[in-house]
């Protein structure tokens, strides 16, 4: 035995063992530690990060008077401008969801 064992229904629900794939091969000591009588009900959750300084904070007033004088403008638009004029050094992601969470646009 190659320390590994099959999960039937790994996948499928909350609760599963497994990852996403039915059968999915897990290690023999994650499986006998989920079948023993005092095992958890559930995975432990991930940790949260707590609220902290966003990379758009720093541009926020730029943001929302691009987006007061043009509400249409893209958060595409508005990551090229940032990146091309003020050096802005985050992902399109930040400024895409900095975008929606302000709701100006």
């Amino acid at each position: 035995m190659d320390g590994t064992a099959r999960v039937q229904g790994a996948g499928r629900g909350r609760g599963h063992l497994g990852g996403d794939r039915p059968g999915e091969r897990l290690p023999l000591r994650t499986v006998k530690r989920y079948l023993t009588a005092d095992a958890p009900a559930a995975p432990p959750a991930p940790a949260k990060r707590g609220p902290g300084r966003r990379k758009t904070d720093p541009y926020a007033g730029l943001i929302d008077a691009w987006l007061r004088r043009q509400p249409k403008l893209k958060a595409s638009v508005i990551w090229e401008r940032l990146v091309a004029e003020h050096g802005f050094q985050g992902h399109y992601q930040r400024v895409k969801v900095y975008v929606r969470e302000t709701g100006l646009a």
